[in-house]
């Protein structure tokens, strides 16, 4: 006979298995659970059980067919059903459990298809075989034994424990790539924790249970989940859960990453919400490696706009492939890269570069009417109000001049509420018609309209002229981008090329001046100061020279010339709601075509940078006043400083 713990061979005449002691008429420790012995499919022999939870049994077995050991994991929900003991049927219970029952059933045979079709993935449970009998449902996989990553973390006498930083790497880019080929697929496992992933004899590292596994655009709410504290993103708490992707495995990884190095589950992320006093890795343990902390770091961000939007970023990450900026180092660059596109520099491009242009479309402006309302994102640190009144300005000043009979009412929100408010807006259809999206999740993005038709009107209209961002435009047809920056070329001196070769700026970090970027032309005695579009204002208050339309007689002339072949940097976009009334979609396409137009961007670009009192308030900070970063690179400013000084 076949011993139904350890599934090795001895002979009848026994009743305890000689090689692991078990007693063969053992029956199982909870008395509704299959007797072992038990035979389904024809197939497959019950042994004893490895685990059990409120939703389902796993049981040691034997495949007859194939000979040898596997794992057999049935649905069995103690709310909703129960089981005479020594039968195998299970029995329903009748009214509303009844339909909870098969609504689990329907999950339990997902968790089967989701997981059969990794099953040839080296981090991803293998599952052989699922089928339906006694009124239920079974999936069979590979056994894998009883070691996961809760137990490697645990000592015998169940205190905690922790890893190397290199083990955690290790198990962290395991994981990872098994989260690819899971999200590739539109699927979100949901139930990352050190309890799901198996740490093997060999190893190998394998990642299980996708009984909380849903795909990403689903949106039934009838869900069995238990959270795990510690592990679970705050989105995962809401009761609509609309804003789960990626990401939410991502927090939960980084959340078991974190418990892997320093020995501590993560606070709640429900707490953090409120007030965020969880400790870096590199505050608990000594010799943390840099790109470990800020990996665990940035995948355990709150504001899923700061986390890792894929499980290869995380993984390049963890194997310090690429460099990552820290949590707080990445707010701080997007806030001011985003006060910087808006302030500074669309304008610039227009009249130093001559590639935007602005044309009118033919709608006729009596006639159009609407009532839209745009929503705009308020960053942290920055003054809601007055962004409101600059955008509320800068419509009234333009768009309405031309469109009187549009109203257009301007809401700011907070980022850290944003999205979530944008989607509630959408399900309740009280959605504004336009809203910011720059850095929206591809759930909202869901909403919102295609911009084809508004990029062929402006590229294809009677009045046409090339719009660059267009021209160079990206894969996403969701987003116009409105703001953007161009790597530029500055220098000094009557010798001017509009054009230089990007292959010396190669390996700059987010085109921002540095004094590694000071560079000699070949055959050339002229000396050129790399960076962006954006910094041209920070550039004016710190060289000589003047900065009016090129004469003859001014050899200390401020040059911009573009580089070769280097792509715009997009910094903010705007998206038009879908299912808008014809009249309001059509005031909301021809209000999103103004905001990259000439006569919009003059007035938000420059009239209002060079009044100097609109984007100051509105922002806190522009290109003029960021000390910061002039004090940081005034080396580089002093290698011009000394070419202009023989033109004194």
């Amino acid at each position: 006979m076949r011993c139904y713990q350890c599934m090795k061979e001895f002979s009848d005449e026994y009743e305890i298995c000689p090689h692991c002691g078990y007693y063969v008429k053992s029956l199982p420790d909870v008395i509704n659970h299959l007797y072992p012995g038990t035979v389904l499919a024809d197939r497959y022999i019950i042994g004893v059980v490895v685990g059990h939870g409120g939703f389902g049994v796993v049981y040691k077995a034997w495949d007859k067919q194939l000979d040898h050991m596997v794992c057999i994991k049935e649905y069995f929900p103690i709310e909703f059903a129960n089981r005479t003991p020594g039968k195998t049927e299970i029995i329903v219970y009748s009214g509303q459990r009844k339909e909870g029952f098969y609504l689990g059933l329907e999950r339990f045979l997902d968790e089967a298809q989701n997981l059969a079709k990794f099953s040839k993935h080296e981090n991803v449970v293998n599952v052989f075989d699922y089928f339906e009998e006694n009124n239920t449902a079974y999936f069979v996989m590979e056994y894998l034994g009883k070691t996961t990553l809760k137990d490697k973390l645990l000592d015998k006498n169940r205190n905690r424990l922790s890893m190397t930083p290199e083990k955690t790497i290790e198990i962290g880019v395991a994981v990872s790539r098994a989260l690819k080929a899971i999200h590739g697929e539109g699927i979100v496992h949901r139930d990352i924790a050190p309890d799901n992933i198996f740490v093997l004899e060999d190893g190998k590292i394998k990642l299980l249970d996708f009984g909380a596994a849903r795909l990403s655009d689903r949106t039934d709410q009838s869900r069995f989940v238990t959270l795990k504290p510690g592990y679970a993103p705050p989105e995962q708490y809401r009761s609509s859960g609309k804003q789960e992707g990626p990401w939410t495995d991502i927090y939960a990884l980084g959340a078991t990453l974190y418990r892997a190095v320093t020995g501590i589950v993560p606070e709640e992320s429900t707490d953090r919400v409120k007030k965020d006093d969880l400790k870096e890795p590199k505050e608990i343990l000594r010799n943390m490696p840099e790109h470990l902390n800020t990996a665990i770091m940035r995948a355990m961000a709150i504001n899923i706009n700061y986390r890792f939007q894929s499980a290869q970023e995380l993984e390049d990450a963890l194997l310090n492939k690429k460099k990552v900026l820290e949590l707080q180092e990445e707010i701080k660059r997007r806030k001011t890269r985003r006060r910087r596109s808006l302030i500074a520099s669309i304008m610039f491009l227009l009249v130093c570069l001559g590639i935007l242009a602005y044309r009118i479309n033919g709608t006729d402006a009596d006639s159009l009417k609407g009532d839209i309302d745009v929503w705009i994102c308020v960053d942290e640190g920055e003054d809601a109000q007055a962004l409101k009144d600059y955008y509320s300005s800068a419509v009234g000043e333009v768009f309405s001049e031309d469109y009187s009979k549009v109203k257009v009412n301007i809401e700011t929100v907070d980022a850290g509420e944003y999205s979530d408010k944008l989607l509630d807006a959408f399900e309740k259809g009280n959605a504004p018609a336009v809203f910011e999206s720059t850095n929206v999740t591809d759930q909202v993005l869901e909403y919102a309209e295609d911009t084809k038709n508004i990029i062929d009107e402006l590229i294809d209209g009677d009045e046409s002229l090339e719009y660059y961002f267009i021209e160079n435009e990206s894969d996403d047809d969701k987003r116009i981008p409105i703001g953007y920056s161009v790597p530029v070329a500055y220098s000094i001196g009557k010798n001017y090329q509009e054009t230089v070769n990007a292959d010396a700026v190669e390996g700059s970090e987010e085109g921002r001046l540095t004094t590694d970027k000071i560079s000699k032309l070949e055959g050339s005695e002229q000396v050129y100061l790399y960076g962006s579009s954006l910094d041209y204002e920070m550039v004016k208050k710190q060289i000589y020279g003047t900065y009016e339309e090129q004469k003859e007689s001014v050899a200390g002339k401020l040059n911009i010339s573009v580089i070769d072949g280097a792509e715009p940097v997009y910094t903010t976009t705007f998206s038009v709601a879908k299912g808008l009334k014809r009249k309001d979609r059509q005031a909301a396409n021809i209000f999103v075509e103004y905001l990259v137009s000439y006569k919009e961007q003059n007035y938000l670009h420059l009239e209002g940078h060079k009044d100097g009192v609109d984007e100051s308030d509105a922002f806190s900070v522009n290109a003029n006043s960021d000390k910061e970063h002039r004090d940081s690179i005034r080396s580089a400013f002093s290698v011009l400083d000394d070419v202009m000084a023989d033109y004194k």
